[in-house]
Parts: structure tokens; C-alpha cells; sequence
């Protein structure tokens, strides 16, 4: 993305966009940090080390194709929010409940469709080539439908949880 990002008010300031880090350093940089990650991943559990290849490789198909597709941009990253959750919840040892995954999912859409909205109404539309595909009412309607859904869900969770504890 450096390329692109050299071109963006913000996102031209970071290490490789603004050549402050060189492609060497930072693939040396990266490659070690992979493997740390990994060793530290797997002194967790393997489930943790699982789930975070899981992650790196959705980030990875997110990085060079899913983000340029209509709603599966929004989708993988929401995805990964979840991933997120599911990986402290692993990490600490708990299970995790149909609902944590639900409401994660679509707190992170509702998130997604403002940020594409906010994308939109400042005009980087030349910044991220998915926002051709998205228009003001559709992010809207979006925005609404997650948002619903989301109170609606965290509602049934609620109510559910306050019975079966009784």
C-alpha cells in the first residue's frame, strides 16, 4: 500500500511511505517479528497459534485482493475483529459463547460502514478503489441495518442470559 498511501494527507507520514524504512529493513523487521509472534503464539496453545495464522492470512488476501471487492472488504474486516475476540478468549482460557462471535461481527460492520461513510464525505474516494462501489444511501442503509442488528442480538443475548440464570 505504500504507493497509494504516499498519496494520502495521513497515511504518507508512515515508516515505508515516506521511505524512512527501507523495503530490506522492514522485511528483515517483519520476518523476525513473524517468528516471535509465532513461538509466542504457540506458548499460548496451539489453538492460539492456529487462529493466528488464521488472521495473518486473512489480513494477508484482505491486504492484496478482499479489500478492492465490494462488502467483503467490510466483511473481512469484521471477520477479524472476531478473530480478535475468539484469540483472547483462547488466550485466557475461556470458552466463548455464539454471541461474543455475532455481536463482535456486527459492532465491527457498524464500524466499518461509518468509517466507509466518513471515507465517502471527506472525499478519499481516490484513496481506497472499493468506495466507487459504495454511495452515501447504501452506506447508510448499511450502517442502520448493523446497527439494529446489533442491539436486537445484544438484546436477545441479554434476555436469554438473565433467564438461564434464573
Amino acid at each position: 500500500d505504500r504507493k497509494n498511501d504516499r498519496n494520502h494527507p495521513t497515511k504518507r507520514k508512515r515508516p515505508l511511505a515516506s521511505n524512512r524504512i527501507s523495503l530490506p529493513t522492514a522485511a528483515i523487521v517483519m520476518t523476525g517479528l513473524l517468528a516471535s509472534g509465532f513461538w509466542l503464539a504457540l506458548m499460548i496453545n496451539l489453538a492460539y497459534l492456529v487462529l493466528s495464522i488464521a488472521f495473518l492470512t486473512i489480513g494477508v488476501l484482505y491486504t492484496f485482493a478482499l479489500k478492492k471487492i465490494f462488502l467483503a472488504d467490510a466483511i473481512t474486516i469484521a471477520v477479524n475483529f472476531v478473530l480478535r475476540a475468539i484469540l483472547g478468549a483462547v488466550a485466557i482460557g475461556v470458552i466463548f459463547s455464539s454471541w461474543l462471535i455475532v455481536c463482535t461481527f456486527l459492532l465491527a460492520m457498524t464500524l466499518v460502514f461509518g468509517k466507509r461513510r466518513a471515507e465517502l464525505i471527506n472525499g478519499y474516494k481516490n484513496h481506497r478503489d472499493v468506495l466507487e462501489h459504495y454511495s452515501l444511501n447504501l452506506l447508510n442503509s448499511l450502517s442502520l441495518l448493523s446497527i439494529t442488528s446489533l442491539f436486537i442480538s445484544y438484546a436477545i443475548y441479554t434476555i436469554s442470559q438473565t433467564h438461564s440464570s434464573n
